[in-house]
């Protein structure tokens, strides 16, 4: 929904926002862009800059009618993730290695 505005304490940096509504623990739409992940506002700011949003432009999460978050850029909240390995925090997001885990095996024709 981007006919909305958010104005800050500058107001020649008043912008249109993208509303995002949170559903369950892990789901997060936006925009016609649907994102599953463990941490969904964060992950549909990363699907909205591959889809060609502007990653200037301000994010807003909605659980129903509750303000959940609210994030200054679609592109900081692209570069950042909840790191749970020393407590909860948020950290530099890194795009998943493939070649960290063990190629596909291919199955033989006749076998399941």
């Amino acid at each position: 929904m981007l006919d909305q505005k958010v104005t800050s304490k500058f107001p020649t940096l008043e912008r249109p926002f993208i509303r995002a509504e949170i559903h369950g623990d892990d789901r997060c739409a936006a925009e016609g862009i649907t994102v599953v992940a463990s941490a969904p506002a964060l992950g549909i700011c990363r699907k909205l800059i591959e889809a060609g949003y502007d990653p200037a432009t301000p994010l807003e999460a909605w659980r129903g009618d509750v303000l959940a978050l609210r994030v200054r850029s679609i592109g900081d909240g692209a570069a950042l993730t909840v790191d749970e390995h020393n407590g909860t925090r948020l950290a530099k997001w890194k795009p998943f290695c493939r070649s960290a885990v063990s190629p596909r095996i291919a199955r033989r024709e006749g076998t399941v």
